[in-house]
């Protein structure tokens, strides 16, 4: 995945970014690689590798189809990373019930 150019956010003046496509800096990288394991009947989930937080938490389903920032951009995520700068890192699920799960993040950086 690759970014070029000038943010349009800059042009528009806007302060939460108005595309989920626009980055701030020029970029080309492998955005996400991760290798994912189901154990103990789907009871537990592992992920491991390089990923962006709202690939598992805080998405918004219902604004997949958009590339609007203000539909798919949860502000609660902020500390976690995500684009343009996923992180290397670990995602752990445990499903104790088909309603309910408890799931942990622990990625590089501050």
């Amino acid at each position: 995945m690759g970014n070029w150019g000038r943010n349009g956010s800059d042009d528009a003046g806007d302060f939460q970014g108005f595309s989920n496509i626009d980055a701030d800096r020029d970029f080309f990288q492998a955005s996400e690689y991760w290798w994912k394991q189901r154990l103990f009947g789907d009871k537990l989930r592992i992920k491991v590798g390089k990923a962006a937080a709202n690939s598992e938490f805080a998405f918004v389903a219902s604004a997949g189809d958009f590339i609007n920032l203000s539909a798919g951009f949860s502000p609660t995520i902020f500390l976690l990373p995500s684009y343009p700068e996923p992180a290397l890192g670990v995602n752990a699920f445990v499903y104790p019930t088909d309603w309910f799960y408890l799931a942990r993040i622990i990625h590089e950086g501050p």
